[in-house]
């Protein structure tokens, strides 16, 4: 058909990422061909500056991170913030050269996987309390071990009142 890109054979170098196809840096998706994202969007800290200072916090965009081992690259969905975020962030005297992303309970999509992976797909959907020496989950995307994910639950079609089906 007219405007539709060339068919061609399957190439072993491409790489299946959710409903997506990687190579190299460019995204193939419904017969469009894109740059991968090189940039995400973070929410970071330089400086540890009392929560009500509107310095504390700033948005920024940060490279995309890519997977090696046994990392899983996870579209971040939904966060959660508890008192390890808080005691983390508590104001002190100390600053970081680079922005820091905290939080790391989060819930999201798996993009792409470390060749090291086995319990996990492109596609899954996982939940997860990150590692606190690793960039965190206020971002588009985070890096996180698959041995510390789990699968999100779904709902049980059981009978029962609805609290009672996860």
């Amino acid at each position: 058909m007219k405007g539709e890109a060339p068919r061609s054979e399957p190439d072993p170098q491409k790489v299946l990422v959710g409903p997506r196809i990687v190579l190299g840096s460019r995204i193939v998706r419904m017969g469009v061909v894109r740059d991968a994202p090189t940039s995400m969007k973070a929410i970071a800290l330089t400086h540890y500056l009392p929560i009500a200072d509107e310095k504390s916090l700033f948005d920024t965009d940060l490279p995309m991170p890519h997977p090696t081992g046994r990392d899983l690259l996870v579209k971040v969905l939904a966060v959660s913030v508890n008192p390890v975020d808080t005691k983390v962030r508590s104001p002190k005297p100390a600053v970081e050269t680079t922005p820091k992303v905290l939080g790391w309970d989060a819930a999201g999509i798996v993009e792409a996987v470390g060749p090291e992976v086995t319990a996990f797909k492109p596609g899954d959907e996982v939940y997860y309390a990150g590692d606190i020496t690793r960039p965190g989950s206020n971002a588009e995307y985070q890096l996180v071990d698959e041995r510390i994910v789990g699968q999100k639950p779904r709902p049980s079609a059981s009978p029962g009142p609805p609290h009672s089906r996860w």
